[in-house]
């Protein structure tokens, strides 16, 4: 028996389009070393091309962050819709490997981030439920403008942040950027009566 022509055989192979979900880590994994290895990023991503002290050599330290970008700007890249928001905060490629591979490593890490995904798209379409006034902070109306408040950082994945529950180590580079563009939506909001 004579095998299918070429064109019927390729029309039955899937080609995965590179993007992370939740579900293909370990595919994605393999394509992305692949990618970064011929780019000689690899060793920003594993840590094996660690970032140099801030007071030695400027021109290995501007590398290596060179580097870092280009490995950031990768990863970031192959993730899909449903994953950037993992490392949206992240600025160490590393960091954000190792926060992929977490999320992605168990079922509960899968749920919760599930959740997290839930509430964030939840909290934008109730967003626009707020009258313009009240999500400028007055003094007659901090009780909406705190509701408005929450549901706002939480659809940009903050909230857990200003309530305590963040998962990251507090002091971390990733934790105080997402603590300082927090403060930056609060300060954008506080109107008349004071800027924190």
């Amino acid at each position: 028996m004579a095998s299918p022509p070429l064109t019927a055989q390729l029309d039955e192979i899937v080609i995965d389009n590179g993007l992370l979900t939740l579900s293909n880590f370990d595919t994605w994994k393999v394509n992305m070393k692949n990618n970064v290895f011929g780019e000689d990023l690899w060793g920003i991503i594993d840590g094996s091309d660690f970032k140099p002290y801030e007071y030695s050599a400027k021109y290995r330290l501007s590398l290596w962050e060179d580097k870092n970008k280009k490995a950031m700007n990768a990863i970031k890249a192959s993730c899909g819709p449903e994953m950037l928001p993992a490392i949206l905060y992240i600025k160490d490629a590393k960091e954000a490997w190792d926060s992929l591979a977490l999320i992605t490593s168990s079922t509960e890490h899968k749920h919760r981030y599930t959740m997290v995904l839930a509430a964030a798209q939840e909290a934008k379409e109730k967003l626009n439920e707020f009258e313009e006034a009240d999500r400028i902070l007055t003094l007659s109306n901090y009780q909406t403008w705190r509701a408005y408040m929450e549901l706002l950082l939480e659809s940009e994945y903050l909230w857990d942040i200003v309530d305590g529950n963040e998962c990251g180590e507090m002091g971390s580079m990733t934790w105080s950027d997402k603590n300082k563009r927090a403060l930056e939506i609060i300060n954008m909001s506080c109107g008349p009566i004071g800027v924190i």
